[in-house]
């Protein structure tokens, strides 16, 4: 697997929306949801390998330097990803990254096992983003494209 390594934005495959920061927060523990593309630092991630050979990385938010992560290191269905203050040793702050192919993968928390999902299959802007167990659905998948 080719090694990621930059910044992207991520977009669900099912709503086209992005990964977001609601209200481009800085605080820890702000909500993380889909939100149409604005050309924000909130929708902007910095993507930095943990251990590239198995295919593990942070996600660190522009707008914040806050790391991608599960609130409370929860490992149940339907828990809140967040943003929190990084920590690359943190499981729930570590993701797998698995190509499906055309830029488009999944993301499966390395402390939970369960996928980055929006809810309940969501496609309007400000559906939230949980963990969820891997169900092959398009709103478990994400595609990334590279920014400056």
């Amino acid at each position: 697997m080719t090694e990621l390594k930059g910044s992207y934005t991520l977009t669900s495959v099912k709503s086209g929306k992005l990964l977001d920061v609601a209200g481009a927060s800085k605080d820890d523990g702000a909500n993380v949801y889909q939100w149409d593309a604005n050309g924000t630092d909130a929708q902007i991630w910095d993507v930095s390998p943990v251990d590239a050979a198995a295919g593990l990385y942070t996600l660190r938010a522009r707008c914040s330097g806050k790391a991608l992560d599960v609130a409370d290191s929860a490992t149940a269905d339907g828990a809140d990803v967040v943003q929190w203050t990084a920590d690359p040793a943190r499981a729930s702050q570590q993701w797998l990254l698995t190509p499906l192919g055309d830029g488009v993968y999944t993301l499966k928390n390395h402390n939970s096992g369960k996928l980055l999902d929006v809810y309940d299959n969501g496609t309007a802007a400000g559906t939230n983003v949980i963990q969820w167990f891997a169900n092959n659905g398009d709103n478990q998948k994400w595609r990334l494209a590279p920014v400056k």
